[in-house]
This record gives structure tokens, C-alpha cells and sequence, in this order.
């Protein structure tokens, strides 16, 4: 994930996504972050974005061997 120019969340961004997506914030760095996601565009897409692969690749299943 490269950083966009019209994000202002700071270095650790890609950390913090990743942590929210997976329900590894801590409950202070989850509040500041869903704040953020209120005015941020871009991260807002971002997460929906994720949200919807991990929904996908959590239905996915290998192939049954031939």
C-alpha cells in the first residue's frame, strides 16, 4: 500500500489499516483512526476496499485435487 497525497494520518498508516482491518488496535488507536476514517476519503475507501477482498478470500476454498 503506497501512501496517497490526500492522507494525512502519518508514517504508520499500512500498519494501522492492517491492524483495524484485523481487530488489533488498541481501543485508543481504534478511536483516533475511526475519527480519522470520518474525514478521510481515502482511507475510507481503502478499508471498504479490504473489507470486501477478506470477504471474498473468506469464502474461497483450494480445488477439489482431480
Amino acid at each position: 500500500m503506497k501512501k496517497q497525497a490526500s492522507c494525512s494520518y502519518g508514517d504508520d498508516r499500512e500498519r494501522v489499516i492492517v491492524e483495524y482491518l484485523y481487530g488489533e488496535c488498541d481501543p485508543g488507536e481504534r478511536s483516533t483512526f475511526d475519527a480519522h476514517l470520518v474525514a478521510c476519503a481515502t482511507c475510507r475507501a481503502e478499508v471498504q476496499s479490504l473489507r470486501g477482498v477478506r470477504h471474498v478470500l473468506a469464502g474461497w476454498a483450494p480445488p477439489e485435487p482431480i
